[in-house]
């Protein structure tokens, strides 16, 4: 009975809202897990006409496999497999995709909206080669969001993709240093280092293709001046709304389950998420050792990684939107 209550409820859900796009440019939000892109993303989609698609290319779910039809984190990241990213990408943005398992907003929910136009697709698992073939492909706007190494592997349980960056083609893109450095963590490292590592592979290649056109931004500045983070969004991408950005800043946001009781208690209380928002940027400080501290940027060093620097919580200042 459980099983066919949920069923009726996503089919509400699905036929709650229609999707109808309008040629206005879609955002992908790529990211790393853990690193605020769920409350990002809910921030946009406060926008009018805007729907969130989480996580698409998230293969541990069943009906990601089934319908984008690749089954390993290696299909991911080979070019061969373009074509079926394409048609499973545009199923969202045509509106054909009725895969009732797709987690959708509840009717009336604060995020729901029955008629949308654009997307704001929020990707971890995909596109770390080349952020600008989704842009080009389908109509597209990248914003790339970054959050210091140091908390993202700290809550990191599992790095599911780690293994998967060491196939051709992906690892042709690394020198003979790089990949022995990768490679003596995978055999030497403890779950930190490899977390750490996990990160450098997802973010390395962006960083060094950076481009102008796209938003790069940190989870840091977010926090710390949301009202700089809120003015480029609106810039670049002629938001109409922004009081409803700002009404949503101090909600938690749909992963807040995954925190530590300790965050919770700050997230979930508007007054003291104000009050400690310093706290919600430094607090992994307290959670390693110097010499822990030093070893993560020895491995950020060793793959030309400067967007954080050692003994700093925030981005390089090079970096940092003014």
């Amino acid at each position: 009975m459980k099983l066919k209550n949920e069923q009726i409820n996503n089919w509400i859900k699905l036929h709650s809202t229609i999707h109808l796009p309008n040629g206005q440019k879609n955002i992908f939000l790529f990211s790393t897990p853990r690193s605020g892109s769920t409350w990002l993303t809910e921030l946009i989609s406060t926008q009018p006409q805007f729907k969130m698609v989480k996580e698409p290319f998230n293969i541990r779910k069943d009906y990601v496999k089934d319908n984008l039809d690749l089954y390993s984190w290696e299909d991911l990241l080979n070019p061969i497999n373009n074509k079926k990213i394409i048609n499973y990408v545009n199923g969202f943005i045509d509106g054909s995709y009725k895969d009732l398992r797709l987690k959708r907003p509840a009717p009336f929910s604060q995020l729901w909206k029955p008629i949308t136009s654009r997307i704001i697709f929020k990707i971890l698992f995909a596109g770390e080669t080349d952020f600008n073939w989704y842009k080009d492909s389908f109509n597209g706007e990248v914003i790339f969001l970054l959050r210091h190494p140091i908390p993202v592997s700290l809550s990191r349980e599992v790095c599911p993709r780690l293994h998967s960056f060491f196939n051709s083609p992906f690892i042709e893109n690394f020198t003979k240093d790089e990949i022995a450095v990768a490679e003596k963590i995978i055999k030497q490292g403890d779950h930190f280092e490899k977390a750490i590592l996990d990160w450098c592979f997802q973010n390395v290649l962006p960083l060094r293709k950076m481009d102008p056109n796209w938003l790069i931004v940190s989870y840091e500045q977010t926090v710390l001046t949301p009202e700089i983070v809120i003015k480029h969004l609106l810039n670049k991408f002629n938001f109409k709304n922004p009081d409803k950005i700002k009404s949503r800043l101090n909600k938690a946001s749909g992963s807040t389950v995954k925190s530590s009781d300790e965050s919770k208690r700050i997230l979930l209380d508007p007054n003291q998420i104000e009050k400690n928002k310093k706290w919600l940027v430094e607090k992994w400080k307290q959670k390693v050792s110097d010499e822990q501290h030093k070893r993560v940027f020895e491995i950020l060093s060793a793959f030309g990684i400067d967007y954080y620097e050692y003994n700093n919580v925030m981005p390089n200042d090079k970096y940092i939107l003014k």
